[in-house]
């Protein structure tokens, strides 16, 4: 039959005949349907025309249906004209129910049986004459057999007979098999495999047998009838009939909806066990004990996967003799995710929302305030200003994809950028550095180092040659990176869709448009007229390209020059600029005067590595300014260019680095350092590094093979040696025994008695041979005392030790070898998998990062012992006692992250489009305050959770999404028609006012049918109350071991997408674990402090005095940040009046933080002792600024430790301080 994509086709039946006989009608003769209407006709050919049929015989595919017919015409035509009919029946019954899965397999098996088997009735080939009735050699001739003798016992030497009848002359003679023989064209493994496909046919389940097709079983009288242990493959089986549209699938979809096992209806027998248990879950229902099926009802609202030990204790009986698995055997077991049915008993964790750092927080609120302020003097209402008001009062950060996408790419390519590995923690601590913590402790090196190095990636270190060159400032030599061309329009970058790259896509063209296009120097050619490139003031509009012929060259005073204008740069006057700013009164910022400031280009600071005093904040304008026409880029560019550069402010370098400090938020950072970030994955440095990596890793996979290989001739000698050690052991032990017996005086029936009984169990002790220990090197007691008398028995238990060496030295180059190939895929993150509603899970650590936390799942390939993988895991734990230590606290990430659908997602699989979504985006930042408040109180809440679920023995819960954000209900009642009443959700049905109940008081789902009741986005809405991820810019996290335990129980093993993750995760799952538990010890999240704890008992104290005294807490709260927030604008004030911020004041020591010091004038006991309110409002406004002190101590104090190693190790000095810089100068002066 013809299959479309690999299942049978379905024919149309024929519609009633209609009363009017004369009635036109469409006929399609291949398929003897027709129709009454031509539209009917014509979609039901072209439905044929699409070449996506497959003959069933031949395996072809991409044909259309009649290409498909014809092809299976002609073979089955040729299996019938070449195929002997008297060997049809024969083979059709050793086939049926035969259990050999593959059809090759099954193919040879077909041919080696029936090879050298004849049949009475066919026509065979006479090997010589048949002469009085014997044959002779000589000639062939055909003949027919007529009968066979076969008979029962071949072993007896007894042959088959076959008596032949020649078929030209009619003679007869009675033959054996060896000379006679079939026609080569009549009994081949092709025409074979032909006739058990046009005659065969078996279900999709694993382990189902092969069954005759009901035309040919009724055709050649083959017996049907299944055998007991294949009983239950029978309603799966395809029958080979022709199959109509609306005609009834196989029962087997029927007895197993939506992908689960049948659950049985049959209870089993009651026992007072039973009925206590069935008794306490009808009190659970509320409902009046039913009779027999009560347990089904229940077991009806959850997934199989999640039933309760409770209920499948009551029902062990009938899941005893359930033939079905309780999870999916095979990949062909598993059904789309979304047929799939939930509940919201046993829902996912609720993932965390990246928060914005407490440094960072503070500081928002201070910018927060300023603008506030500003908004009050100014008599415009600034829409822009609101905006900005309300995006800086968010409590999460806005640019996750940015970090992450940054994150990945410093770390994954720290060794080409000299820059030492960080936590993404203390990543995100330092972009949020203050502009008070720079005043108060200093600049933080960790954010100077990942800046500096970016931007020294972009422009070569390599002094030019000719002096002009070098004081151009429109020209910018030695950029290693490939710009976009002009003319070129590029789109936002594509986030969602980039699902499996490091960083952000390769933006721009390698091509020339109209010669202005900026090149790197590295990509110039090696002739004597190299092409430089030429920037003015930033605008690409005027970008023109100069040759270095036009420029003079004064190679022998190169070093002199450079000495002379660093003395220039340094002695010139911070007012130089000052004539420029009446030049343009209509600009919005000072940018491209600051980016050049003090005469001398950006690019030339960045060359020579000059990074100090806020020289890197004016060399990241002049980067800008080379995308600045990037649509994608150019409102981020603007920004930071009115932020660092604003025109109320004199343009110099410090300007520019307190603004830094002061104006530019986090998010704004994360954007700006993002754009650098795919600015180099095309760069030089980068393309050079992941080739060398490829590079790198074929020659490791060939290492790899032969490491293996290696292995194998050694485990294979060890065994070898092993087996000979043990008979020598075994013999010697008998000869001893055997000694012994006959050293006692007894009678002979004894003693032989004896002997044989020493006999057996000597053969059974050589039956138990112990398997070879892969750990073991040295002898054991009983081989120690052999090897003393027996010289060629030490030197076997030597070289089974060498091998045993040999073995432990190839593991540990394979985990090596292993380990390099993890770090050096860097090429792009791989992707975890999708679970049933389309979310993105990621970890990070996976590969290209450096491999922190070994992962104990690996296993050996080639380990022909069951035990070698366990033993090998052992080995490795005790080679890495000594590390524990340091890697309970190391970690990178720490956190596995959940990034919502993607926007082919959303278009194919949601039936949605972006404004849809953008709609809802707008309703979320409505709520999402309110959201974090749930975040908190459930975080709160959590361990009271748990001690309840551990207490209380009921299997299920009553809801209550009362307790879910108002903002989240209205928003799906408005948007998806879905209403969270107090205890189950409701669904207004369309074109009524009438409500049906979709999730019950249970969490249960009360439709039979998903896909035609819920919408995707319904079910998303349920499922991920009440923060639903609806498009690849959400994500979220998981930073709990339990958290990902859970997660990996609530995946559907049935299901496509999630059958595959889970896969996925428990592959990782003990590295995951491992990492996060890691970060939890190193940040001390899960214990706090004695301090800590001391802080929040006295604050505690003093608040209940505060309350017994009729105190309000809030108006203290208020009144101390109303205080600190005046000092701030108290401080601000005073440095306004200041010229400039000294230099000096940038180089204090980096030192923890030291608390301020009060002054107590009573001790703690003293003032809690009193009834003075005011002396209890500043204890406890004094103890709440020591409490955030301490919290923000221990971040602080992470990044305040981290230096770049790398450099140092490198250079002797960090980046910052030009560690990078070129040595040629210093050449040229010797």
């Amino acid at each position: 039959m013809v299959l479309y994509k690999r299942k049978q086709v379905t024919f149309i039946r024929a519609p009633e005949v209609p009363s009017d006989l004369n009635t036109e009608v469409f006929h399609i003769a291949a398929t003897k349907e027709w129709f009454l209407t031509y539209e009917d006709y014509l979609q039901r050919m072209d439905y044929y025309h699409r070449k996506k049929f497959v003959c069933e015989i031949t395996g072809n595919s991409c044909l259309t249906f009649f290409q498909a017919i014809e092809s299976e015409t002609k073979e089955i035509h040729e299996v019938e004209r070449n195929f002997p009919e008297a060997l049809k029946e024969h083979i059709l019954r050793f086939l049926q129910f035969n259990r050999i899965t593959r059809l090759d397999q099954l193919v040879d098996k077909v041919y080696s049986v029936f090879k050298n088997d004849y049949f009475p009735g066919e026509t065979i080939i006479l090997k010589g004459s048949i002469l009085n009735g014997q044959t002779e050699s000589g000639t062939r001739q055909r003949g027919t057999i007529k009968e066979k003798i076969q008979y029962s016992n071949p072993s007896d030497g007894l042959l088959t007979k076959y008596l032949v009848v020649r078929a030209n002359d009619q003679k007869q003679a009675i033959v054996i098999n060896e000379k006679i023989s079939r026609d080569r064209n009549h009994f081949t493994k092709w025409l074979i495999k032909a006739f058990i496909k046009l005659t065969m046919t078996r279900s999709h389940k694993v382990g189902a047998p092969w069954v005759v097709k009901n035309k040919f079983a009724k055709k050649y009288r083959i017996n049907q009838k299944y055998p007991d242990d294949l009983k239950h493959f029978q309603s799966s089986t395809p029958s080979g009939d022709i199959m109509y549209e609306g005609d009834e699938l196989p029962s087997a979809a029927l007895e197993v909806p939506n992908g689960y096992r049948k659950l049985a209806k049959k209870p089993a027998a009651s026992s007072s066990k039973n009925l206590k248990k069935k008794a306490a879950l009808n009190s659970i229902l509320d409902e009046p004990p039913p009779v027999m099926t009560q347990e089904d009802d229940i077991k009806k609202r959850i997934p199989p996967h999640h039933i309760p030990d409770v209920l499948s204790e009551v029902d062990e009986d009938a899941h005893k003799s359930s033939p079905q698995p309780a999870y999916p055997t095979s990949k062909k077991s598993a059904v789309s995710d979304l047929n799939l049915k939930f509940n919201l008993q046993y829902s996912k964790p609720i993932p965390e929302v990246l928060a914005v750092p407490e440094n960072a927080k503070s500081w928002n609120n201070h910018l927060i305030q300023k603008h506030k302020e500003e908004q009050e003097t100014d008599t415009k209402l600034d829409p822009e200003m609101e905006d900005e008001i309300k995006r800086l009062g968010v409590r999460s950060v806005k640019s996750i994809q940015d970090a992450l996408e940054t994150w990945v790419f410093l770390n994954v390519y720290h060794s080409v950028l000299k820059l030492d590995t960080f936590t993404f923690d203390d990543f995100i601590y330092a972009m949020g550095w203050t502009h008070d913590q720079f005043k108060r402790i200093g600049r933080c090196e960790l954010l100077d180092e990942i800046w500096c190095a970016v931007l020294g990636a972009i422009v070569s270190n390599e002094v030019p040659k000719n002096k002009s060159l070098k004081l151009d400032s429109d020209v910018i030599y030695g950029l290693q990176i490939t710009l976009p061309a002009e003319d070129s329009y590029i789109n936002p970058p594509s986030k969602d869709d980039n699902e499996n790259e490091i960083g952000l896509e390769e933006r721009g063209s390698d091509t020339d448009i109209e010669e202005n296009i900026l090149k790197s120097e590295d990509d110039a050619d090696n002739d004597e007229s190299h092409e430089s490139l030429e920037i003015i003031n930033g605008s690409k509009d005027n970008a023109k390209v100069k040759s270095e012929q036009e420029v003079k060259l004064d190679d022998e005073n190169d070093g002199d020059d450079e000495e002379e204008e660093e003395e220039e740069e340094e002695g010139n006057d911070e007012n130089e600029n000052e004539d420029e700013l009446d030049e343009d009164e209509d600009r919005e910022h000072n940018a491209y005067i600051v980016m050049n400031y003090r005469n001398i280009p950006w690019h030339e600071r960045l060359r020579k590595r000059n990074f100090r005093d806020g020289n890197w904040q004016c060399i990241l304008l002049g980067v800008l300014s080379l995308v600045e026409y990037v649509p994608a880029f150019k409102p981020a560019i603007d920004k930071v260019y009115r932020v660092l550069a604003p025109i109320d402010m004199p343009p110099t370098s410090s300007t520019v680095m307190n603004q830094f400090y002061n104006a530019l938020d986090i998010d704004l950072k994360l954007q700006v350092l993002s754009i650098l970030v795919s600015l180099l994955m095309n760069g030089t440095q980068v393309r050079n590094y992941i080739d060398e990596c490829l590079d790198s890793s074929t020659v490791l996979r060939r290492n790899r093979l032969d490491n293996i290989r290696d292995y194998k001739v050694a485990y294979d000698l060890a065994q070898k040696l092993h087996v000979e050690i043990h008979e020598k052991l075994m013999n010697a032990k008998e000869e001893m025994e055997n000694a012994k017996s006959k050293s006692k005086s007894k009678s002979k029936n004894k003693s032989k008695g004896k002997d044989s009984q020493t006999a057996v169990n000597t053969d059974a002790v050589k039956r138990r041979m112990p398997r070879l220990n892969l750990q073991t090197f040295e002898m054991t007691e009983q081989e120690s005392k052999l090897a003393e008398d027996d010289k060629g028995f030490k030197d076997l238990c030597e070289q089974r030790k060498e091998a045993l060496l040999s073995i432990e030295k190839y593991k540990q180059t394979k985990r090596q070898l292993e380990k390099q190939l993890n770090e050096i895929d860097c090429q792009r993150v791989k992707l975890l998998g999708k679970d049933r509603l389309y979310n993105r899970y990621w970890w990070f650590e996976n590969n290209g990062l450096p491999t922190l936390h070994s992962n104990t799942n690996d296993v050996d390939d080639n380990d022909d012992d069951e035990n070698t993988a366990a033993n090998m895991n052992n080995d490795e734990d005790d080679d890495n006692d000594d590390d524990n230590a340091v890697l309970d606290e190391t970690y990178l990430m720490g956190k596995l992250w959940v990034q919502g659908p993607s926007n082919e997602d959303l278009r194919i699989h949601f039936e949605s489009n972006l404004e849809d979504i953008d709609k809802y985006h707008n309703l979320y930042l409505n709520y999402e305050q309110e959201l974090e408040n749930f975040y908190k109180c459930n975080n709160d809440q959590g361990e009271d959770n748990e001690d309840f679920k551990e207490n209380n023995k009921e299997p299920f819960k009553q809801m209550n999404f009362n307790k879910l954000p108002l903002g989240f209900r209205s928003m799906s009642s408005e948007m998806f028609g879905l209403s969270f009443e107090p205890n189950q959700v409701t669904k207004l049905l369309p074109d009524s006012k009438e409500k049906d109940i979709v999730i019950d008081h249970l969490g249960g789902l009360t439709v039979s049918s998903l896909v035609n009741y819920l919408t995707p986005l319904q079910r998303k809405v349920l499922e991920e109350n009440p923060d639903p991820l609806f498009s690849g810019s959400y994500w979220r996290f998981y930073d709990k071991p339990e958290q990902v335990t859970k997660l990996i129980g609530w995946l559907n093993p049935w299901g496509e997408r999630e059958a595959s993750l889970r896969k996925e995760l428990l592959v990782v799952k003990e590295a995951i674990v491992q990492s996060m538990a890691a970060r939890r010890k190193a940040l001390s999240l899960d214990q706090q402090e004695t301090k800590e704890l001391e802080l929040e008992h006295n604050i505690h104290q003093v608040t209940e005095k505060l309350k017994s005294l009729g105190k309000d807490i809030d108006s203290i709260s208020n009144s101390n940040e109303d205080e600190a927030e005046s000092e701030e604008v108290q401080e601000e004030e005073d440095e306004e009046n200041e010229d400039e911020l000294r230099v000096g004041r940038n180089k204090r020591s980096r030192n923890k933080v030291v608390p301020s010091k009060r002054q107590k004038t009573k001790s703690f006991a003293d003032i809690i002792g009193s009834d003075n309110i005011n002396e209890l409002s500043k204890l406890y406004s004094d103890l709440l600024n020591e409490l955030q002190e301490a919290k923000e101590e221990k971040e602080l104090s992470r990044v305040l430790e981290w230096v770049n190693s790398k450099a140092i190790d490198k250079f002797d000095r960090s980046l910052y301080e030009g560690g990078d810089k070129s040595k040629a100068r210093t050449k040229s002066n010797k």
